[in-house]
């Protein structure tokens, strides 16, 4: 992060480069405090980097469960159903709700 904040734009040269560049440090400087505390996919999410956020919150999500699933062996099954179970809801949900389309359409438009 302090790489791309400040020198990334000494270290290539050319015609777009100038331009790239100086559009990730201006995204780097603004939002820096977004990507140390990996919520830049709540904050921000339409710019770069905000699939480290949800990717560390997915991983802690599940360390949570495996831990769960260690501790209480008895439970795996319950856990295990309830995780699959969410993971078909909540996004039925959310398409449902913010009608949204089931699948990605490509259209010629």
């Amino acid at each position: 992060m302090l790489l791309h904040g400040t020198w990334l734009l000494k270290l290539q040269t050319g015609p777009l480069w100038s331009w790239i560049a100086k559009t990730e440090q201006t995204f780097c400087r603004r939002n820096w405090w977004t990507n140390l505390l990996y919520i830049n996919n709540y904050v921000h999410a339409d710019e770069p980097a905000w699939y480290l956020g949800a990717e560390f919150q997915i991983f802690i999500i599940a360390l949570i469960v495996l831990v769960t699933i260690v501790k209480i062996p008895r439970a795996k099954v319950l856990i295990l159903g309830l995780m699959l179970l969410a993971g078909y809801v909540i996004p039925a949900l959310f398409i449902y709700y913010l009608k949204l389309e089931g699948t990605y359409l490509v259209t010629l438009e």
